[in-house]
């Protein structure tokens, strides 16, 4: 069977042994090998770094999808609908905290509760 090939925004072909081509979907960055960072400014910066970062993931999960779709690669459609639905999700998660941060405005009891509650969510592991 010839392999397929499709274009997809950012996406930079690499070849493997033989005659099979494979896509790098996310160009590999600096910031992927280097140290993570810790100079924030505060937690309103954090989250929004985090929500950056959940942004950058939904993007590449969803060219993996339009990639699958183009090469007609239909077993993996359901498997990148499960991690869509699961990035959704977090993306708004994050979001929401993200919003819930700018209005508590740096003020310690809001904060505070905020901290408390997210400390408490099912499934946290708790540290």
């Amino acid at each position: 069977m010839k392999p397929s090939s499709a274009s997809v925004s950012g996406a930079s072909e690499i070849t493997t042994s033989g005659s099979v081509n494979c896509r790098l979907i996310l160009p590999l960055k600096e910031s992927c090998t280097s140290a993570p960072r810790g100079d924030f400014s505060g937690a309103e910066e954090v989250f929004a770094t985090a929500l950056s970062q959940e942004e950058a993931v939904t993007a590449a999960i969803h060219d993996l999808y339009r990639l699958a779709d183009k090469l007609g690669d239909r077993a993996s459609i359901p498997f990148l609908l499960d991690f869509i639905s699961e990035q959704t999700e977090e993306e708004a998660m994050v979001s929401a905290i993200v919003d819930r941060l700018a209005l508590a405005d740096g003020q310690s009891g809001a904060l505070f509760i905020l901290d408390h509650e997210l400390g408490a969510r099912e499934g946290d592991p708790g540290v």
